[in-house]
């Protein structure tokens, strides 16, 4: 949170583009900061980081117009990391609001599902799973979930979380 308040009050900060635009939002398109969330929900450091350090740049960044935040889901490690990034491809193509409520559910139920059924259980909370299901087993957004991970070998991301400032990564 200190280094995003930093690049927040610098006057002369300039974000750099780096391709994160189709990603998941959160803030106002005008925002002079751009931040951009590396995450993996199979992640136990990110769910953490979820619980409690998000609520607090949400709070005292995004919903003041200081920051945007872009959500990049990374199917690093297991098949359920690459089964939950699908999900959450699926569901913000469908409707955003509802990836982050999605990513919310599985992040809260993280270790307590294995399975397509699973997961929908557990999205089944915020969202008519029929849709996603279908975008799943069909496969639909496995290209985006590889741009996903494409982007974050470009941008340096070696673990996740990991945050980039514009620029800079943290």
């Amino acid at each position: 949170i200190a280094a995003i308040a930093w690049f927040a009050l610098r006057p002369d900060f300039t974000p750099v583009p780096v391709g994160y635009e189709d990603q998941p939002t959160l803030g106002q398109r005008n925002a002079p900061l751009k931040v951009i969330l590396f995450e993996n929900f199979m992640c136990e450091h990110c769910k953490a980081f979820e619980e409690e350090v998000f609520p607090q740049l949400q709070r005292d960044y995004i919903d003041t117009g200081k920051v945007e935040v872009y959500y990049v889901n990374l199917a690093w490690g297991s098949e359920q990391a690459e089964l939950s990034a699908l999900a959450g491809e699926c569901a913000y193509r469908q409707d955003e609001s509802v990836f982050w409520n999605i990513k919310s559910d599985l992040y809260a139920a993280q270790g307590s599902w294995q399975t397509l059924d699973d997961l929908l259980s557990v999205a089944g909370a915020s969202y008519d799973v029929q849709p996603l299901r279908q975008c799943i087993e069909e496969q639909r957004y496995t290209s985006e979930v590889q741009r996903d991970l494409d982007l974050a070998d470009k941008v340096g991301v070696q673990g996740t979380p990991s945050i980039v400032v514009g620029n800079q990564g943290f």
